[in-house]
């Protein structure tokens, strides 16, 4: 476990993330060397004074021996976490804050059809204690996360729902996201979407390009005990087939099928009715660049309800505002007709 058990030993010299991918890849040189090399060395010169005839054990240069270190910074380079000792830094979503859902500069951009779809998502009924969210309600703090966090592609819900299922070959390569911009498949821009499985319940996905390319799905009720890997009754095949014809792995025989995985590993939602907001949680984390290993452990129920509050008072405020604007508006016509 890369997350930490191999930093122990004089073998592994704590590094921050950046000077571990500055490393060379091949062949090592003497600084990659020494920043793993100690170990070896200090069993050479035993070697050395316990066999003084064995020239091997005197040679300064790192032969096939150094082969498992070489392997292990490669290995390191992609799968070691961006910290080392330091703890999560707390999280802190965009909807902490007063005015958060606000659609006053969305509105200037987007066609009267959508400002109406997005202002008829605008209700406290969306966020009750016990309900659902709708895909309208979604999109709304989907296209708010797309503003702050402009390194994420966001799709909006009808991406996989419906588009995905009947677009040609040439319409994969035109996709916009929920602000309209188009994808550039040329860039290593996650992607995050989410799918309603069956109609019943809300999963996210993240397409990542870096370190690794995987397709991850965030699961709010865990991965099955008895599940194996990832398959197609997981992740809708439209899903894997756009990523495919998009985003080729280089062998025909390869397919993103193979590098999808479960970033939800135990159970975090404990109701039956939190699935939407885990999703839109689990988003903004990984809006925020965080592993997934550290999403799946630093996410939990207690979570969910906290960031179903958090919605519960922006869409009171933006009650609250629009009434005062109505109330402004009818003040100010009858105020004109008097006149």
């Amino acid at each position: 476990d890369l997350r930490g058990a191999a930093l122990k030993g004089d073998a592994y010299a704590p590094v921050p993330w950046e000077t571990a991918l500055s490393l060379p890849r091949s062949p090592p040189s003497s600084s990659s060397r020494s920043l793993g090399a100690t170990a070896m060395r200090k069993r050479r010169l035993q070697q050395a004074k316990d066999n003084p005839g064995d020239s091997s054990s005197n040679s300064s240069e790192v032969t096939d021996e150094g082969l498992p270190l070489v392997v292990t910074v490669r290995l390191a380079r992609c799968k070691m976490p961006y910290r080392w000792r330091e703890p999560l830094p707390p999280f802190v979503s965009i909807l902490n804050h007063v005015g958060a859902l606000h659609l006053d500069s969305d509105a200037r951009r987007l066609d009267h059809a959508t400002v109406t779809v997005l202002r008829r998502a605008l209700s406290s009924d969306e966020v009750q204690d016990e309900s659902w969210l709708s895909s309208s309600f979604i999109d709304l703090v989907l296209s708010r996360y797309a503003r702050r966090y402009p390194n994420v592609h966001f799709m909006p819900v009808e991406f996989a729902a419906f588009r995905l299922k009947t677009m040609q070959t040439v319409d994969m390569f035109q996709a916009t996201d929920i602000l309209g911009q188009r994808i550039d498949y040329n860039m290593r821009k996650p992607v995050v979407f989410l799918a309603n499985i069956a109609n019943m319940h809300w999963n996210l996905f993240r397409v990542q390009h870096w370190p690794l390319k995987e397709l991850q799905l965030f699961e709010p009720m865990g991965k099955p005990a008895t599940r194996h890997g990832v398959s197609l009754r997981y992740i809708p095949k439209h899903i894997i087939h756009w990523l495919d014809t998009v985003w080729p792995l280089g062998s025909e025989a390869e397919s993103w099928l193979f590098r999808s995985c479960s970033a939800i590993t135990t159970q975090h939602q404990l109701t039956g009715f939190d699935c939407g907001v885990a999703c839109i949680l689990y988003a903004e984390k990984c809006a925020q660049g965080l592993m997934k290993e550290d999403i799946d452990d630093s996410t939990k129920q207690s979570d969910f309800t906290q960031f179903r509050q958090d919605l519960q008072r922006r869409l009171s405020e933006l009650e609250s505002l629009d009434a005062s604007l109505a109330e402004a508006t009818v003040a100010g016509s009858g105020g004109g007709g008097g006149g």
